[in-house]
C-alpha cells in the first residue's frame, strides 16, 4: 500500500451534531499526497525517511524479496507520473508499481526506457501488444468472485472456476489471483460473516461493498461451537488451496496465513488500531494454518508445472491422445458444467511441462462423491 507522504487527517461533517468529525486515513488512497517523499511517520526517525526506505529496499533485496510500491495517482499529469515512477526506481531501486490504470495510458509506461524492466500491476491490461517486455500484470476481482462463489457452493460456478484455475495470461499480460485483499474481508472473516460489520467506521454501515460472496458456516462472527469451527477450518484450507494451486501468480493477504480478523469490517480504511494491526500472537494460535500455507508454497516451488513457459490451452499438440490441460467430472473426460454441478476435476498432463501428471479434484457439494481418475501413461 502507499508509503509516500499523504495527509492522514480527514474531516467529515456530522449533520446531526453540526460539527466536523476527524478521521484517520489509514490506507493512503487520497488526492492530498506528496508522491516524491517517503512517509515520515512510518519511520523510526522521521528526519531520515529517505535513508530508511533505501535501507528497507536493500535488505529486502538481500533476502530475495522484491518491493512493489502502491501508487494511487489523482488527476496528475502523465509526465509527472512518469517522473515520479522514475524517481523511485533511480533513487530507491524499487522493483515495480501497482497503479490505478485510468490515470495514464499504458503506452507511456511500456515505451519508457527506465520503466521497461520493472513490474507494473494494474486493474486491467487491454492490449497485449503493449507487453513485449513482460512487464504488465493484471489484478482484478475476477478470480476472487468466481472462487468465492464456487467455495460456498453457489450454482453455475464449475465452468467459471475451471477457466480461472488454469488461466495464465490475459491479452499478453501476466495475471495475479487473490481471494482476499486489503479492500474487503480477510480470509478468516470470509468464512465467519455473511454480511459486513462496518459500524466502527461511523458511516451507519453504509460503506464498503455489499457483495462479499461470503458464508459464516452457520453462525455470524466468533463462536466456540465445534460444528461451526470444523466447517470453517475446512473452508479456510479450501480457500488457500484454490488460490495457491492455480497457474496464475497467487497473492496472499498478510495475516491470512494465521487467521487474522477485522471483526467483519470490509472497508477498514480509517481503522488505525487493533482492527487492522496484525497480532503476531495469533501465529501460535493458528500454527496449523501457517504450516499448511508453507507446505503449499514449497509445493509450488518444487513442482515443474508452476515453472513452465507453456501456455496451457487444452490442445493435444504433442499427439499423445491427451491435451495439456483437461476438465473432468465424477467420470473422467466428462466434465459436468451444468447449473447444479459442484464437482470438478482438472488434469495437467506431465509431458507438456516435463514433470508428473497432476490431477486436482474439487467437491463443493454438501455430500461426498467418488471421482474416477483418467487412465493415462504418465
Amino acid at each position: 500500500m502507499p508509503i509516500y507522504e499523504f495527509n492522514e487527517c480527514m474531516g467529515e461533517k456530522d449533520e446531526l451534531k453540526e460539527k466536523t468529525k476527524k478521521k484517520i486515513n489509514y490506507w493512503g488512497y487520497t488526492n492530498d499526497a506528496f508522491y516524491f517523499a517517503p512517509k515520515s511517520s512510518y519511520c523510526s526517525n522521521p528526519k531520515k525517511a529517505s535513508l530508511e526506505l533505501k535501507t528497507l529496499v536493500r535488505e529486502l533485496h538481500n533476502n530475495g524479496i522484491n518491493i512493489i510500491m502502491d501508487m494511487y495517482f489523482w488527476n496528475m499529469n502523465p509526465s509527472n507520473i512518469i517522473r515520479c515512477l522514475q524517481f523511485y526506481i533511480l533513487k530507491y531501486h524499487v522493483d515495480g508499481f501497482r497503479i490505478n490504470k485510468d490515470c495514464i495510458d499504458t503506452n507511456w509506461l511500456t515505451d519508457n526506457p527506465i520503466l521497461k524492466n520493472t513490474h507494473i500491476f494494474t486493474n486491467s491490461c487491454d492490449d497485449g501488444r503493449l507487453n513485449k517486455q513482460g512487464m504488465l500484470y493484471e489484478m482484478n476481482d475476477g478470480f476472487l468472485v468466481d472462487a468465492r462463489r464456487f467455495l460456498k457452493s453457489d450454482e453455475g460456478q464449475v465452468e467459471k472456476f475451471y477457466y480461472r484455475f488454469k488461466e495464465q495470461k490475459k491479452n499478453g499480460a501476466g495475471i495475479v489471483h487473490y481471494i482476499t485483499s486489503n479492500n474487503g474481508f480477510t480470509l478468516r472473516d470470509l468464512i465467519s460473516y455473511d454480511v459486513k460489520h462496518n459500524e466502527a467506521n461511523e458511516e451507519k454501515n453504509q460503506d464498503g461493498t455489499e457483495f462479499n460472496y461470503s458464508w459464516n458456516c452457520g453462525y455470524e462472527g466468533p463462536t466456540r461451537r465445534k460444528s461451526v469451527l470444523k466447517i470453517r477450518k475446512i473452508q479456510e484450507r479450501n480457500s488457500i488451496l484454490m488460490l495457491m494451486l492455480g497457474l496464475s501468480i497467487p497473492m496472499l493477504l498478510a495475516g491470512d496465513e494465521f487467521g487474522n480478523s477485522q471483526k467483519g469490517n470490509n472497508n477498514a480504511y480509517c481503522q488505525d488500531n487493533k482492527t487492522t494491526w496484525l497480532d503476531w500472537k495469533d501465529l501460535e494460535k493458528n500454527r496449523e494454518t501457517y504450516d499448511f500455507v508453507k507446505k503449499l508454497i514449497a509445493f509450488r516451488k518444487k513442482t515443474k508445472l508452476y515453472h513452465s513457459d507453456r501456455i496451457f490451452n487444452g490442445i493435444d499438440s504433442f499427439g499423445r491422445g491427451v491435451p495439456d490441460v483437461s476438465s473432468h467430472g465424477l467420470e473422467p473426460w466428462n466434465a459436468d458444467f451444468s447449473y447444479y454441478s459442484r464437482e470438478l476435476g482438472i488434469m495437467f498432463y506431465g509431458e507438456y511441462f516435463n514433470g508428473k501428471t497432476i490431477y486436482f479434484a474439487f467437491n463443493f457439494h454438501w455430500n461426498e462423491h467418488e471421482f474416477f481418475l483418467p487412465s493415462i501413461n504418465n
